[in-house]
């Protein structure tokens, strides 16, 4: 899919999830790596969880894995390959 039609906060989110290379990230790390794009902070923690959905929508397969204690970690899957 088209990955101009993601605005500014999905690029960033996709950006990080992509150049994770299949690590698993949680939403805190997710933020930690979007401070390049919303300094000093990054973007929030909800808005991460937000440009996850929207990214889904876009029709990305980005997994999830539960870690415990209501966290979650995520990942993004290219091309052909399997979702674990």
């Amino acid at each position: 899919l088209d990955y101009e039609r993601l605005n500014r906060q999905e690029r960033a989110i996709y950006n990080a999830l992509e150049c994770a290379k299949g690590e698993w990230l949680t939403l805190q790390q997710l933020q930690d790596r979007t401070i390049w794009a919303h300094p000093p902070n990054g973007y929030m923690l909800t808005s991460v969880s937000a440009r996850i959905r929207s990214i889904r929508a876009h029709g990305f397969r980005i997994g999830t894995r539960r870690i415990g204690g209501g966290l979650w970690m995520y990942r993004l899957f290219l091309g052909d390959e399997a979702d674990e």
